[in-house]
């Protein structure tokens, strides 16, 4: 079964803080699932994520200092 993540996992469709907190959360839950189930997680989850985590803390610093 292939996993489908939605369209928010993707750093670039981010327009918010929202939907970057929701496409980390999603990734995270997902990988949760996954590891349950003894399955491998893929890997473009972990760049996804890393992507997010990074764009969240670039959002998070622009807007601390305005």
């Amino acid at each position: 079964m292939k996993t489908k993540l939605s369209p928010y996992t993707i750093a670039s469709n981010c327009t918010d803080l929202t939907d970057i907190r929701d496409g980390i959360n999603e990734i995270q839950d997902e990988m949760k699932r996954l590891v349950s189930e003894g399955k491998n997680v893929p890997s473009f989850f972990y760049s996804r994520l890393s992507k997010l985590q990074t764009k969240r803390k670039k959002y998070e610093q622009k807007t601390r200092f305005t």
